[in-house]
């Protein structure tokens, strides 16, 4: 269920928007040139070499400006949304529903600022989103021949679908490294794995909606997985049976899928050509206003009260 592993969470303070998610480019005067081969390094001749050879003093080299760190954040913007969850893992399945509602509208709005925030921190996993749109995209109007060809992917055709999915999953993902990658990582294996189950044997015969709905379940998928990560680690301990940690999961799984439904195939869909940066742009709108959308639904709860 993505919380099998022991994880305690990010603490408060961690920053809304960690400084790596925007890898630095290269610095100017920071490579140094190395012949390939050490034995063809020739030493100076002796009567170049300096008497009383010095190590350079520190200030010498000027070392490469690094990136200032982002401000830390509130230490207790968790605490909230995560003691109503923790409150929906104690409730029965009548009052849990609501409780889980408020809880993430809670995240929606106090850990994270609103829709926009939830899209900053999510930029890793829209990013991911943005590439598989825009492979979905050349399919529609390029067919899927020359959409694997200019994405490198041809090592898809007259593959099981089983090893076709395990290179599609690489493809857009990679290796874990950080928690973002491993959620991305976790949530695009998700979205693979519920296309088989559709009983889909060649990702060729894949429609524009279906890849709309892939990227969809990968995105729901993600922002689930980030939000039991940052407020629902302790629900497995609190829960009386691990049906109640099912349930949960699955009213997380509802409203998040709500929020989205019928706002990704018409990018990929109406035919227009669009840049990579602007399909990031697109993605990150509409997770934004997926967000949104939660925390509305809390609001209300909280307004029948």
């Amino acid at each position: 269920m993505g919380t099998s592993i022991k994880n305690t969470g990010p603490k408060g303070v961690a920053p809304l928007v960690p400084s790596w998610l925007e890898p630095a480019g290269d610095q100017e005067g920071t490579k140094t040139d190395i012949q390939d081969n050490p034995a063809e390094q020739k030493p100076p001749p002796p009567d170049s070499a300096p008497a009383n050879p010095q190590q350079p003093s520190p200030g010498e080299y000027p070392l490469p400006e690094l990136p200032s760190l982002p401000p830390p954040g509130d230490t207790n913007r968790f605490r909230g949304p995560t003691a109503r969850l923790n409150s929906a893992a104690r409730s029965g399945a009548s009052g849990g529903a609501r409780e889980v509602r408020r809880a993430v509208a809670d995240y929606v709005r106090g850990s994270h600022g609103g829709g926009r925030g939830v899209g900053r921190r999510m930029s890793n996993s829209t990013r991911i989103a943005g590439n598989i749109v825009g492979f979905a995209q050349a399919i529609n109007s390029q067919g899927y021949n020359a959409a694997i060809k200019q994405f490198g992917l041809q090592s898809l055709v007259g593959k099981p679908i089983q090893e076709a999915a395990g290179i599609l999953i690489d493809a857009f993902t990679g290796p874990g490294v950080t928690t973002d990658d491993n959620i991305a990582r976790d949530a695009w294996c998700e979205a693979v794995k519920e296309i088989i189950g559709k009983g889909i044997t060649d990702f060729a015969t894949l429609t524009p909606a279906q890849w709309a709905e892939a990227v969809e379940t990968f995105l729901c998928q993600a922002i689930e997985l980030r939000i039991l990560n940052e407020i629902g680690n302790e629900i497995v301990c609190i829960a009386t049976d691990i049906a109640r940690v099912d349930q949960i999961e699955e009213d997380i799984k509802i409203i998040i899928r709500d929020g989205f439904e019928g706002k990704l195939a018409p990018l990929i869909e109406d035919g227009q050509a669009r840049s990579t940066s602007e399909l990031q742009q697109c993605v990150n709108e509409i997770v934004g206003q997926a967000a949104d959308y939660i925390e509305a639904l809390g609001e209300d709860e909280k307004e029948e009260e």
